[in-house]
């Protein structure tokens, strides 16, 4: 048998998207695919909890946790990008810093 679809408003899917988002970023960092070690540093050492708190955190602020380096910086950046998130990169942050000849 067929099926139709009936097309919903776009008032309607700007909704669900927006309960998707709110639903992603009241995420904790125990639920997302970040290692271990990872989620302990942010929560023991940074205070954050919740993919909101990492979002709203500067690179260059997660970069001075203990334990903390570039690395770790571009996994929790190719998890955020999985959840179709925004990211702001160390190489946003840091290249003019590294980019600099000695």
């Amino acid at each position: 048998m067929a099926r139709t679809r009936i097309p919903l408003p776009n008032v309607m899917k700007k909704e669900i998207e927006r309960k998707r988002l709110e639903s992603r970023l009241q995420m904790s960092l125990a639920e997302t695919v970040l290692p271990v070690r990872t989620v302990n540093i942010l929560e023991e050492h940074g205070g954050i909890f919740t993919v909101r708190d990492l979002l709203a955190s500067r690179p260059e602020d997660l970069l001075k946790l203990p334990n903390f380096g570039e690395k770790t910086l571009e996994e929790v950046g190719r998890v955020l990008a999985s959840l179709g998130l925004p990211t702001r990169t160390s190489s946003q942050s840091t290249s003019q810093s590294t980019s600099q000849p000695r």
